[in-house]
């Protein structure tokens, strides 16, 4: 259908060509086409042609109101999979981000799993504070996996097609994960406000109830607010080029290959980076801003050396991640699919998560010990192996006493 149109307009414009051509040489006193036809006693040819014109027009119409809705359905199936431009199109510089980024990834793992392990064997680190940064470490390993496995496959395949299906997969779990990331970062630092400038209240309000509670929020309001727009998004028809560039299913790249007006689901998404992005951060601004003006009261400079240099770290990377999250999400237009973005997209999904873990938890001195503690304890069951179980059964029995006694 769609050739037989194409063949009608090519007839339309010759017999309009003709037409103007024949009024031209009217007016400049030449003989024109139809003349000439005339002449050459073949008028059945060229003089019906004038009338077949209008004819054509009309039929033409007809079939475009006709094959609209077949037209329309055919632009909803054109698009079978996504190609993602990467990082880059030079094949050398392809093998050395692989290298580069699976080291990255490996590093994000490692120190994520080993935040995660310590966190649950050791005693000492059962508190509001490490079980916030368990959650957390969970989550970045989650949030990284979405994504860095197919680019590092593209990277090293060069083979840049993604599926529909797994795209719009990918970007629902990439928001799903994102969202509920800046929820935990204000969580943290509430929790921080908490133990040090309300430490006597802290334990009571902290309860392990009210952890399990504020985590579970936290992935709930992330999938809630992010869920509508994102669905809406995998609804839309994508009919013209498939090229992202980016080297992930962001949805910035998506909206702008779509066929239809996407005004509406850009401004769902800007009033949801507005409340995700700009609220978490008011939260931990506020809970930073305080525990800065606690720290001023202490009256060691030693102890507020400490504090800042723990304090800085922090902020460094929220500073990191909040700028990186605003410049790319808080605006009001959210189509495009720019280099700029994509630079900006690598600073805060693959910068910020390799540095979090290390920053958080690594750097803390309970967690160097509980490190210390492991490895020493390592060594000295190679050298007995008998040793650490009648060390485990005395440490069993030191905790079993004091609850038979209650």
């Amino acid at each position: 259908m769609t050739q037989v149109l194409v063949y009608l307009d090519n007839i339309m414009v010759f017999g309009k060509t003709l037409e103007e051509r024949e009024e031209n040489c009217k007016t400049e006193g030449v003989q024109g086409p139809f003349e000439y036809a005339a002449k050459l006693h073949i008028p059945n040819i060229l003089a019906k042609f004038q009338v077949q014109i209008l004819r054509l027009e009309h039929m033409n119409c007809y079939l475009l109101e006709c094959t609209t809705g077949e037209a329309e359905a055919m632009n909803h199936t054109t698009v079978v999979e996504f190609i993602l431009l990467g990082l880059t199109s030079n094949r050398h510089l392809e093998i050395l981000l692989f290298v580069v980024l699976l080291i990255v990834f490996l590093f994000i793992l490692f120190g994520n799993l080993t935040v995660i392990t310590i966190t649950l064997v050791d005693c000492q680190l059962q508190t509001p504070m490490y079980f916030f940064l368990r959650n957390f470490s969970l989550l970045e390993i989650c949030f990284t996996s979405t994504f860095m496995p197919r680019t590092l496959y593209s990277l090293l395949m060069s083979r840049k097609g993604i599926s529909l299906p797994s795209c719009f997969m990918q970007l629902l779990l990439l928001y799903c994960f994102g969202s509920s990331t800046y929820f935990h970062l204000a969580l943290m630092s509430l929790d921080r406000y908490m133990a040090i400038c309300h430490p006597l209240h802290y334990a009571t309000i902290m309860n392990s109830k009210r952890c399990v509670q504020l985590v579970l929020c936290c992935w709930a309001v992330g999938l809630l607010i992010l869920f509508p727009p994102t669905v809406m998004i995998v609804l839309l028809p994508f009919c013209g080029p498939n090229l992202i560039n980016h080297f992930y299913c962001d949805m910035a790249p998506l909206l702008q290959l779509s066929c239809t007006d996407t005004h509406l689901i850009e401004l769902l998404v800007f009033f949801a980076a507005i409340i995700i992005v700009l609220g978490t951060l008011s939260v931990s601004v506020v809970s930073y801003g305080c525990i800065i003006a606690t720290i001023m009261r202490i009256p060691s400079s030693s102890s507020q050396k400490k504090a800042f240099s723990t304090c800085s770290a922090h902020l460094i990377v929220v500073v990191i991640f909040y700028s990186a999250s605003i410049i790319r999400y808080v605006r009001p237009s959210q189509r495009g699919g720019r280099d700029f973005d994509k630079n900006i997209s690598f600073l805060y999904s693959v910068v910020t998560q390799l540095f979090n873990p290390y920053i958080y938890a690594l750097r803390n001195k309970q967690v160097r010990e509980a490190l210390r503690d492991v490895k020493n304890s390592r060594k000295k069951n190679t050298k007995n192996p008998r040793q650490p179980i009648k060390r485990f059964q005395s440490a069993k029995l030191k905790v079993e006493i004091p609850i038979f006694h209650h």
